[in-house]
C-alpha cells in the first residue's frame, strides 16, 4: 500500500483497519508482482483456492443487487460469490447514513421505484408504505403516499423512502436468496488474470478465530467497492495526525453522537462545512438540539455565495441559502429520459460538462430543512460565513475548543473559537485512496475516463480486462462518466446490473437464461410470496 494512504486519516479507512490486515504474506506479494499467475503456483504456495461462475467484489448494495439478477435469471448458489467487509449488502451504507445522521426513522433521497430488492420496481415504496399505513390503520399517511407519487414534483414534495424500509426490504430478500451462503466476509487485495483465461481474486478471509489469505477463480468478475474514502481537507487533515482529536473537530462521515450530546447538555457554538445533503441533515439535526437547549448557535462555512443555481437550456436550478435545490443528485430524466438519451450520445468531454451541470453539489427541496435556515438566520442562531477554513488548532484563549482561522472572500481574515466543527464535505473517489483499485489500474494500465474514473462500455464491461470468453465488470461511483449518468444511485445500480447480465446472455454465459415474459412473472411472483431461490 501506498504510504500516502496510510498517513491520511480517513473515517471508512480506519474501519476497515480495524477489521481487517491490510497488508499481504510475503509469499503472495512475490506472486502478485505479476498480472498473468498460474493456478498451479497458487496451489504450490498452499493458499485454499475456492472455485465459482461470477464472483463479485465489495459485497455491498451494488454487489447485492448484481447476484439477486443472476439468481432471478437462473444461477444457483454454487455459481456465485461474493466478497465484502461487511456482512449485511446495506451495511456499510447503513453505517455511513446513521453517522452522518439519517437514523433508520428518516428518508432517503431516493425514489419510489428505485428498489434495490426488486429488479422489477413493483411495488414501489410508496405503494408498500401506504400499504403498511392501510394495515395499521392509518389512512391519512396512506392517501399522503399516493397523492406524492401522482403530484410530484409539480403538486407535491417528492416521495423519498424510509431508511429503516429499504434496509428492511433489502434483509428480506437476502434471506431470500442465501446471502449467508454466498457472501465472504474477506477483503480483496488484488485480482490477477490467470494462464486458463479465468481471474484470480486474492483476498483475506475473516472468521470468528482467524484470518486467511485464499483466493477464488471466477470467469466473470464484477466490482462494486463504491466510495474508496472520505474527503477529509488539508487543513483539517492537518489538524488530526498532529493533535489525534477527532472530538471537537469531526468529518460528518464518523461516529460523532457526542457533538449532539454535549450540545444539548452545555450549549455552544458549531460550524459546520459543507452544503450538500449531508450538510442538510446534520443541520436538521443540530436543530432537533436546539429544542432542548436553546443555546446552541451554528456558524455555516460556504467556500463561496451561490446565487444563481447551475443553468441548463434555459433551466436553472433553485437555490436557497446559498444551497442549490434539486430533488435527487441529477434530474429525474436522466435516469431515463431524454435527458439519458442525450448524456448516452454524447462525446466524453461533453458528458464530463454534463456530469458536472446536472450533478454537482445540491440538496434535496425538503420544507422543514429549508424552515430551519430560514428561522435560525431570523432567530439570530444560524449564521452563514463565505470563505475558507485556512487552519485549525486547539484554543489557547478557550478550553475544550477549537480555533479556526478563515480566509474570508472579502481579503479579510476571521477567527472563530468553536466549540466543535462538523465537516461534511463528502465522499472521496479518487481510485488511487484504494489499495484494490491502485493496484488494479496501475498492473493492468487500465484507462480512465474524463472524471478519472474506470473505463466501462454500454455494458459496463472494463474491457482491458477482457480476457478470452472471460469478463470482468463495474459499477457504481468508480463508473462516473460513463454512458449513464447517475451511476452512484440506487437505479444507477439496478441499471447496470441488468445491463451486464444482458451482455453476459449474449456472450452465452453458462448458468443463466433469458427471462422471458413467463418467467419473469413466474420470478416476481416468488418474490412477492418470499419463496426462497
Amino acid at each position: 500500500m501506498n504510504s500516502d494512504m496510510t498517513a491520511q486519516y480517513d473515517p471508512i479507512q480506519r474501519v476497515d483497519r480495524q477489521h481487517f490486515p491490510d497488508k499481504q504474506s510475503d509469499a503472495l506479494r512475490s506472486l502478485l508482482w505479476r498480472p498473468l499467475v498460474d493456478k498451479a503456483a497458487i496451489e504450490d504456495m498452499g493458499i485454499p483456492i475456492d472455485t465459482t461462475v461470477f464472483l463479485t467484489i465489495g459485497g455491498g448494495i451494488g454487489s447485492f443487487i448484481w447476484i439477486n439478477n443472476l439468481m432471478i435469471y437462473g444461477a444457483r448458489h454454487a455459481h456465485v460469490m461474493s466478497i465484502g467487509m461487511e456482512r449485511e449488502p446495506y451495511g456499510r451504507y447503513r453505517r455511513l447514513c446513521r453517522q452522518s445522521q439519517i437514523s433508520d426513522d428518516n428518508r432517503l433521497r431516493s425514489d419510489s421505484g428505485s428498489t434495490p430488492d426488486n429488479i422489477w420496481g413493483y411495488p414501489g415504496y410508496a405503494i408498500r408504505e401506504a400499504l403498511r399505513d392501510g394495515f395499521s390503520l392509518r389512512p391519512k399517511n396512506t392517501g399522503k403516499h399516493l397523492k406524492q407519487i401522482f403530484g410530484e414534483p409539480i403538486l407535491n414534495q417528492v416521495y423519498t423512502p424510509i431508511a429503516g424500509n429499504v434496509y428492511t426490504s433489502m434483509a428480506r430478500e437476502a434471506e431470500r436468496i442465501g446471502w449467508d451462503s454466498i457472501h465472504r466476509l474477506g477483503r480483496v487485495h488484488a485480482v490477477r488474470k490467470t494462464t486458463n483465461g479465468h481471474y484470480a481474486v486474492f483476498y483475506t478471509l475473516r472468521t470468528d478465530d482467524y484470518f486467511q489469505e485464499r483466493c477464488a477463480i471466477a470467469q466473470y468478475v464484477h466490482l462494486a467497492v463504491g466510495y474508496p474514502a472520505t474527503r477529509v481537507l488539508p487543513e483539517l487533515q492537518r489538524y488530526m495526525q498532529l493533535t489525534g482529536d477527532t472530538y471537537r473537530a469531526v468529518n460528518a462521515y464518523e461516529k460523532h453522537d457526542h457533538v449532539y450530546q454535549q450540545l444539548a447538555q452545555n450549549g455552544g457554538l458549531v460550524v459546520v462545512r459543507g452544503r450538500g445533503i449531508v450538510a442538510s441533515r446534520i443541520l436538521q439535526r443540530l436543530c432537533e438540539v436546539r429544542k432542548e437547549n436553546p443555546d446552541v448557535h451554528i456558524l455555516h462555512v460556504h467556500r463561496r455565495a451561490v446565487i444563481d443555481g447551475a443553468c441548463y437550456n434555459g433551466k436553472q436550478r433553485p437555490v436557497d441559502s446559498h444551497m442549490e435545490i434539486q430533488p435527487f443528485n441529477f434530474p429525474k430524466s436522466a435516469w431515463g429520459g431524454r435527458y439519458r438519451e442525450q448524456f448516452m450520445q454524447a462525446d466524453e468531454d461533453e458528458r464530463g460538462e454534463l456530469l458536472d451541470t446536472w450533478g454537482g453539489t445540491t440538496t434535496a427541496d425538503r420544507v422543514d430543512w429549508q424552515d430551519i435556515l430560514h428561522t435560525g438566520k431570523r432567530e439570530g442562531w444560524y449564521t452563514v460565513m463565505f470563505g475558507r477554513i485556512t487552519d485549525i488548532c486547539p484554543s489557547d484563549s478557550k478550553a475544550n475548543e477549537v480555533y479556526l482561522q478563515i480566509a474570508l472572500h472579502t481579503g479579510n481574515t476571521a477567527e472563530v473559537n468553536a466549540s466543535f466543527l462538523v465537516d461534511a464535505t463528502g465522499l472521496d473517489a479518487n481510485w488511487q485512496r484504494s489499495p484494490l483499485l491502485c493496484d488494479l489500474v496501475k498492473t493492468f494500465n487500465l484507462p480512465l475516463n474524463v472524471k478519472k474514473r474506470l473505463t466501462v462500455n454500454d455494458s459496463f464491461e472494463i474491457e482491458a480486462m477482457r480476457l478470452r470468453r472471460s469478463r470482468m465488470y463495474a459499477t457504481g461511483a468508480m463508473t462516473m462518466g460513463s454512458k449513464f449518468a447517475p451511476v452512484d444511485s440506487f437505479l444507477g445500480l439496478q441499471y447496470a446490473a441488468q445491463c451486464s447480465v444482458q451482455d453476459l446472455l449474449d456472450n452465452k454465459a453458462p448458468c443463466i437464461k433469458p427471462l422471458t415474459p413467463f418467467r419473469s412473472l413466474a420470478q416476481w411472483s416468488r418474490w412477492l410470496l418470499g419463496a426462497k431461490l
